[in-house]
């Protein structure tokens, strides 16, 4: 399974569950988690990989620098550990 179908499930689940998602990464953002997910003042922070795959020192960098900073951070390979995640911080 590639990494954006794994992303697109994740955010698909996401937003069934009223959940604004937002991409992050991209041109001038390396290092940054995939995906900002926020609703009613919550957010966390969520790195996307393909299934087997691990992020990178920058990208674990980032999540921790956001968990000491108080919010949810965490790095999903497969669709469950995504749903997982989101089930957790927004229950």
């Amino acid at each position: 399974m590639k990494e954006s179908a794994v992303e697109s499930a994740i955010c698909a689940y996401a937003r069934s569950k009223g959940i604004t998602t937002q991409k992050q990464n991209g041109m001038h953002n390396r290092g940054k988690a995939d995906q900002l997910l926020m609703r009613n003042g919550v957010a966390a922070f969520l790195e996307i990989k393909r299934p087997g795959a691990k992020p990178t020192a920058l990208q674990l960098r980032y999540l921790k620098q956001r968990s000491d900073d108080g919010f949810a951070a965490a790095w999903v390979d497969c669709v469950t550990g995504g749903k997982d995640f989101i089930d957790r911080v927004f229950p």
